[in-house]
């Protein structure tokens, strides 16, 4: 039913009385006065106001960036015609572009009821949802695109930023191994890459993708990133030179190449490019700050108290602010001042050699001899620990060698050797733990583990492995949440996924449990006992083509496991192909 009006005045009178809600009368006069439509569309629109009008209209002011306008203009579009989906889509599109991502997707999905199966609208509720930060839900639109569009590069582009935002890489380099070729996909792989520990194939593509296009900036930026990581800062230095110079706006890149210049020592070239960001923003904590290290560098140590001080206020829990605070100090003669600075800094960062060594010098130069002496005795002590850490991890890789041939005791030997060596060492106390667990001795597995924790709260194995552990006790509750623990710690942990899947699935729910044991699937796809709890769980639901589809590529991994097999010839019976089975 389209909505029809005599009075050719009526439409704009009826849209200042909509938006009033939302805008300021002054601000919407203002803003509207600013939506110059062009000569022809003018004409159209003063001979018949229609709605196809209209949506040229706010198209044009779309392709133009007046996304305010090309709002009012759909809007208009849409009460001559409510029930067109293109102009809910119109409509939404503008919105997201506006920043208006809540009301973007009720236009999106009034679009999806007028017509449910047009995969762009599928892919415009996925962009509104990842922009509401709704991961999930945003990839189930993508993965409806992809269903009928399989080589779409904007969902494969939307699917991938999803599961890079949940910080499960592994999956996005899975979606995206296949894809077609295509700079943006390419861009994304390495970013996957990059975040997944994987720096040598982060660096190939992107390697290849600078001499095949050397003006995209974002390429540049991103190799920076990488070299960057892998304390390769001079090729940082100069991927990031060029990214600025395609695109000297990005301060992101300014500050990335200031750093890396600062890593290089390169002090004179790094003065001007801070100087210019500083200029622009005189409170920006990453221009104080970075100002600051590079007036260290110079000898300009004043200079750099100053702008040090106003960085440490802004953020006062910085550790190079902190530090090069305390430098700077050091070299002002103000002992009792730097004192309180690299005593901060020690706080923030407890193993920093260079902070220690400061404070040792800036207690000597107070009397404090004794407090100096154990100072420096702490720096002689690290120095010793790194000699051991040689012997230390040459000791663990034997534990491991021992643990793969079945030989749990003596494995349970060497980590104990381990951590005699490093008591500090959470992961030795996490291989005890699984050596202890091969052995049956699980209240000293329990106590490893704890210890683990204790050093590292965050390690997501540990977490995981306390689970196992409850469940084993019949502790369901305190599985659950030591299994939550671990997938919160690492979102890509699929053995934890799959462990709180069969969790779910033994109290029936079998909706959470297929997630976690896609979400295992996708962050491993080599793990063939998720994909047999997935088909386990898909033939409970009557799904039998799915069970069958999921097992057969569990069996393709794992070819001889008999809960896979047995799971197989029972889903196969219910297909009434029993026969099949037994070949």
């Amino acid at each position: 039913m389209s909505l029809r009006r005599e009075n050719r005045f009526g439409l704009p009178v009826l849209l200042c009385m909509l938006m009033v809600l939302c805008f300021p009368v002054g601000l919407l006069a203002e803003q509207a006065s600013n939506c110059k439509e062009s000569p022809e569309l003018e004409g159209r629109l003063a001979e018949h106001p229609s709605a196809e009008a209209y949506d040229a209209l706010g198209a044009y002011f779309g392709s133009k960036g007046q996304f305010f306008c090309a709002i009012l203009a759909f809007e208009s579009a849409l009460l001559l015609n409510p029930n067109a989906w293109q102009g809910h889509y119109n409509l939404a599109i503008a919105l997201i572009s506006s920043g208006n991502a809540e009301r973007a997707y009720q236009e999106m999905q009034a679009a999806s009821q007028l017509n449910p199966g047009a995969p762009q609208i599928h892919l415009g509720l996925g962009v509104a949802l990842s922009t509401l930060q709704q991961p999930d839900a945003a990839i189930n639109e993508f993965q409806t695109v992809l269903k009928t569009e399989p080589k779409s590069i904007p969902a494969l582009d939307g699917i991938s930023k999803e599961l890079i935002w949940e910080r499960r890489y592994s999956a996005a380099i899975d979606v995206l191994q296949d894809a077609p070729p295509d700079e943006v996909l390419q861009l994304d792989l390495a970013v996957a890459y990059r975040k997944n520990g994987e720096p040598d194939n982060a660096t190939h593509i992107l390697s290849v993708m600078v001499n095949e296009n050397p003006a995209n900036a974002q390429v540049h930026l991103n190799l920076g990133v990488v070299y960057a990581q892998r304390a390769q800062y001079h090729e940082a230095a100069r991927e990031f030179q060029e990214a600025l110079h395609l695109d000297p706006t990005n301060d992101v890149v300014r500050v990335s190449y200031v750093k890396a210049l600062i890593n290089e020592l390169q002090y004179p070239t790094a003065l001007p490019v801070i100087q210019d960001y500083l200029y622009r923003k005189a409170h920006d904590f990453d221009a104080l700050e970075l100002t600051g290290e590079v007036d260290c560098g110079l000898g300009n140590y004043a200079e750099a108290e100053t702008l040090l001080q106003q960085a440490v206020a802004i953020n006062p829990d910085h550790y190079n602010a902190r530090y090069f605070l305390g430098f700077a100090l050091v070299r002002l003669d103000k002992p009792l001042a730097a004192r309180a600075q690299l005593e901060k800094a020690l706080q923030l960062n407890p193993g920093s050699s260079e902070a220690r060594f400061q404070l040792a010098v800036t207690l000597r130069s107070l009397g404090l001899q004794d407090q100096a002496r154990e100072e420096f005795k702490i720096i002689q002590q690290k120095k010793e620990e790194a000699f051991e850490l040689g012997t230390v991890t040459t000791t663990l890789n034997k534990a491991n060698q021992s643990l793969e041939k079945a030989d749990a005791q003596n494995a349970v030997e060497m980590y104990r050797q381990s951590i005699a060596q490093d008591p500090t060492n959470s992961y030795a106390y996490y291989d005890l733990a699984v050596a202890l667990h091969g052995q049956g001795k699980y209240r000293e597995e329990r106590q490893a583990l704890a210890k683990a924790m204790q050093l590292d709260p965050k390690f997501a194995p540990a977490h995981n492995q306390i689970g196992i552990l409850e469940l084993q006790a019949g502790h369901t509750a305190e599985a659950e949440r030591a299994f939550r623990a671990a997938i919160l710690l690492d979102p890509q942990y699929a053995e934890a996924q799959n462990n709180l899947g069969v969790l779910c699935g033994r109290f029936g729910k079998t909706n959470q449990a297929e997630h976690l044991f896609r979400e295992a699937t996708e962050n491993d796809s080599q793990y063939g006992q998720a994909f047999v709890n997935l088909g386990l769980i898909l033939a409970t639901e009557s799904r039998f083509p799915e069970a069958e589809q999921v097992l057969q590529h569990a069996l393709q991994l794992i070819p001889n496991d008999q809960t896979a097999l047995t799971a197989q010839s029972m889903v196969l019976a219910s297909l009434n192909r029993g026969t099949d089975a037994v070949k």
